[in-house]
């Protein structure tokens, strides 16, 4: 099945979507990240992605997490779905939503494809961080809603 970008549906996740957020995320986190979902969702903070009823992606915006910003925790998109837009189209939908001013995120410098996504969208390096991931720093990264909300 080929995703498009048009054809995909946004919304916040419930419960239900509970068991295909942590299939989703089995090849990255190993089932240790599940409490935290569960709290996301419980907390309105987590996002899936759909096309034709299947969850393909999901996200987590933590409000003013980061400073008092808005922070972008997590986004993965289902391995079979990946290099087709979605997760673009994913922090689209996140960049719009109500927050602060500022929306910040991070990734290991060794995640190229996350680093080539966010810096082709317009957000900003404001920093690297040492010491979490031996050998591959977290680059911090955010963006200006400000900016999108003039261009409006």
């Amino acid at each position: 099945m080929i995703a498009k970008p048009e054809f995909l549906k946004i919304r916040l996740a419930t419960i239900d979507d509970f068991p295909e957020i942590v299939r989703i995320d089995k090849p990255f986190g190993l089932g240790q990240r599940q409490p935290f979902f569960r709290a996301s969702i419980l907390n309105n903070q987590c996002y899936v992605c759909s096309q034709d009823e299947r969850i393909v992606a999901f996200a987590i915006l933590e409000a003013q997490r980061f400073f008092g910003n808005d922070f972008i925790t997590l986004i993965v998109v289902d391995s079979d779905f990946r290099r087709m837009g979605i997760a673009r189209r994913l922090l689209g939908e996140l960049i719009g939503q109500e927050g602060t001013k500022k929306l910040f995120t991070s990734t290991n410098s060794s995640n190229c494809a996350m680093r080539e996504l966010l810096e082709s969208n317009g957000w900003s390096l404001s920093g690297s961080l040492d010491g979490l991931d031996d050998g591959d720093p977290e680059r911090i990264y955010f963006f200006d809603r400000r900016v999108t909300a003039q261009n409006s």
